[in-house]
């Protein structure tokens, strides 16, 4: 349990009975995501969601800074629709 959950790349392939791999919920977030940056009218959205998920995509994005996000932190990331890719820009930490 805990190297499934608190291991960076190391049991991507890990599968508890009747459940999915690391890499299959990455690519499912990524999937979900990219699809709700293709399908809005909006140019500027808001996602939000449990740490892991968000954590998760920051790790499939290869984005440099891929610790576990601290609670309130968020991300800012830009959509290409040209190569249909989501970039990180950065993390802040909200202090509250």
């Amino acid at each position: 349990y805990n190297k499934f959950y608190h291991s960076k790349d190391g049991l991507l392939d890990f599968r508890f009975p009747d459940g999915e791999t690391k890499r299959e919920a990455r690519n499912r977030i990524c999937d979900c995501i990219i699809d709700i940056c293709k399908n809005t009218p909006y140019n500027t959205i808001g996602i939000s969601s449990h740490g892991f998920v968000l954590t998760e995509f920051t790790r499939a994005t290869n984005y440099k800074d891929d610790d576990s996000l601290k609670n309130c932190e968020y991300l800012e990331a830009e959509f290409d629709s040209n190569t249909q890719k989501i970039k990180i820009l950065k993390r802040v930490e909200c202090n509250i």
